[in-house]
């Protein structure tokens, strides 16, 4: 349970297949998120999709979502491009998680601070194909 609201979800994904998780309040969906084995560590998951419920935005759900397998030790892997609702989620983890630009299954470059943030989202070639991850 989070926050009162069932936990659903299928067992993490193995290397190449993808697994969905829910966050429902008795009946009605409130979020979703699909997450995708990464091929170089089997700590990492690239959020494949997510999905909230518009009544419930703005309230961390997908917040604890996330930090529900952090905590548990798993490192969760944006995507290449990301929404403005995106980038806000992962830039609310500054502070609380150490976070860093992972590329070709390592960790290139760790993310320290709002500037570090933001250039890892310019258009810059030492970025290109990089996503955000929390850091070991």
């Amino acid at each position: 349970k989070i926050d009162n609201l069932s936990f659903v979800g299928n067992e993490l994904p193995n290397k190449g297949e993808n697994s969905v998780f829910f966050l429902i309040d008795g009946s009605n969906p409130v979020a979703f998120y699909s997450l995708a084995a990464f091929p170089y560590d089997p700590i990492y998951f690239y959020v494949k999709s997510t999905w909230i419920n518009p009544r419930y935005r703005g309230k961390g759900f997908m917040k604890k979502l996330y930090s529900f397998f952090i905590e548990k030790g798993y490192k969760l892997i944006t995507d290449i491009t990301q929404t403005p609702d995106s980038k806000n989620l992962w830039n609310s983890f500054l502070g609380k998680y150490q976070l860093a630009l992972y590329k070709d299954g390592k960790e290139i470059q760790s993310i320290n601070n709002q500037d570090d943030f933001n250039k890892a989202y310019q258009n810059d070639e030492n970025f290109n194909g990089a996503r955000i991850t929390v850091k070991r």
